[in-house]
């Protein structure tokens, strides 16, 4: 008799099954040069679309996450990142899925993106979305002096704005938000909710780089196939 543990180890196992082999929200951002380049990838680029093409190769395989104090500390106080969020903004119809509940949903057979919380409408499409930040007390501060306007978060973290555009673009919504939470500080400072709107121009350009990738690691997976296999 299966246990509550077992699903949800069962769950977080079939979404990181799910993700294996495909470009993801919160890599997505590595297919695009961080200088100018006449190529339409940089090595990093390169490496991580040759990192999706042996995963696509390969068997699964579950390997311990190794995590920096700040992202440890993030997977915790997420759920309490979302609760806060609920009722900041008052929207009853709100999926998490953090802590033990995972999702990956496609934006093609080759990608795809792991949402933090999406607003659903009665119908059962996407309203909105939310993805959540549990910073460290001085980056907190940082984001709330730095961080107020769509055009700051691009600036401060391309890794963070792409992800969220890249949401909106497999979710086909005009909304997104990004809420840090640090819960040390004061109620009114603790959550800091900058709404991000479609950047047409850099989903576009979005959009060709992800087309593009998928055929480099298609070109990559038939030639391991055809020397290896």
């Amino acid at each position: 008799m299966s246990t509550f543990i077992d699903k949800i180890e069962g769950k977080h196992n079939q979404w990181l099954l799910d993700k294996w082999g495909k470009f993801s929200g919160s890599r997505i951002h590595r297919l695009i040069p961080v200088k100018f380049t006449k190529d339409m990838f940089d090595n990093d680029a390169l490496k991580y679309i040759d990192e999706v093409s042996c995963q696509a190769c390969t068997a699964f395989e579950d390997r311990p996450e190794l995590m920096t104090y700040d992202v440890r500390m993030g997977k915790i106080n997420e759920p309490y990142a979302f609760k806060f969020y609920s009722q900041v903004i008052g929207f009853d119809r709100l999926e998490y899925f953090g802590d033990n509940n995972p999702h990956f949903e496609l934006y093609n057979e080759h990608a795809g993106v792991s949402p933090d919380c999406v607003a659903f409408k009665n119908d059962g499409t996407a309203s909105f979305g939310a993805e959540f930040k549990c910073l460290s007390r001085d980056n907190h501060m940082y984001y709330l002096k730095n961080v107020q306007k769509q055009v700051d978060l691009k600036i401060v973290s391309l890794e963070r704005y792409a992800q969220i555009q890249f949401q909106m673009m497999v979710y086909k919504v005009d909304l997104w938000h990004f809420a840090i939470y640090n819960e040390y500080f004061p109620l009114k400072s603790r959550m800091h909710i900058i709404e991000i709107q479609p950047d047409k121009n850099f989903q576009m350009d979005l959009k060709i780089r992800i087309s593009a990738a998928i055929n480099l690691k298609i070109e990559n997976v038939q030639s391991f196939k055809k020397q290896f296999s």
